[in-house]
């Protein structure tokens, strides 16, 4: 569960289109007690253990998924990872629907993501993401 004292380290950053937020990211970077992937039934991995890991909470778009507008948020997100990188963390954590998952394959380049578990939530099929940001 995400704590009033984790808010306050919550970072949210967006695509504006005219002056609108159209799409958009929030990750947790201090992490204390159970992340939300534990709340949902997922487990970290044990091979992460010490090291700098954060957790991606929502990912959103308001934007039709035209090509256009998927090159636009494959580039949003390396952005965000690449931000992350910058920053010290070596892992995000982070869950996401079946429509999503072309997005964590196209950014191969940048960033080593791989689905580790999924669970069905109210008839949806949700995936355990584990990204890393500093592949060997």
């Amino acid at each position: 569960m995400v704590t009033a004292i984790d808010l306050i380290y919550l970072m949210n950053i967006g695509i504006r289109r005219n002056e609108t937020i159209v799409a958009g990211m929030a990750y947790r970077t201090n992490i204390i007690g159970k992340m939300v992937i534990e709340e949902i039934g997922f487990r970290k991995i044990k091979v992460d253990e010490g090291k700098r890991i954060c957790e991606g909470l929502d990912f959103y778009s308001l934007l039709n998924f035209d090509l256009y507008s998927f090159q636009e948020l494959i580039k949003f997100m390396i952005f965000i990872l690449n931000d992350l990188k910058q920053k010290g963390f070596e892992i995000v954590y982070g869950s996401c629907r079946e429509q999503v998952k072309p997005l964590f394959m196209m950014g191969k380049k940048h960033f080593k993501a791989n689905f580790i578990d999924m669970k069905e939530i109210n008839g949806d099929k949700e995936y355990f993401a584990r990204i890393e940001l500093c592949p060997k």
